[in-house]
């Protein structure tokens, strides 16, 4: 249960991340909005890891094995997407 908690944190939160990205992107600089964003996201997802620690509801293994599942996902995938860029 622990890895489907923390792999689903971990997507929520990337998914978050590309928000923050593309806002990032399509201004000249950070704007108030984008940072109080991501600081909201941050405390929630420190929130909720915290309160599922107290009751005991999670492993501290299982978070780290759905978070790094999520990562290397991440990686694999950015790097197949690499490989088919054609290059100029």
């Amino acid at each position: 249960m622990s890895i489907l908690i923390g792999g689903i944190l971990g997507l929520l939160n990337l998914r978050g991340l590309a928000r923050g990205v593309e806002g990032l992107i399509g201004s000249n600089r950070p704007t108030g909005k984008i940072i109080f964003l991501s600081l909201l996201r941050l405390t929630a997802l420190v929130f909720i890891l915290g309160i599922l620690f107290y009751y005991r509801a999670i492993d501290v293994l299982g978070i780290l094995i759905g978070f790094t599942i999520v990562f290397a996902a991440i990686i694999k995938e950015g790097l197949r997407s690499a490989k088919e860029f054609p290059k100029e």
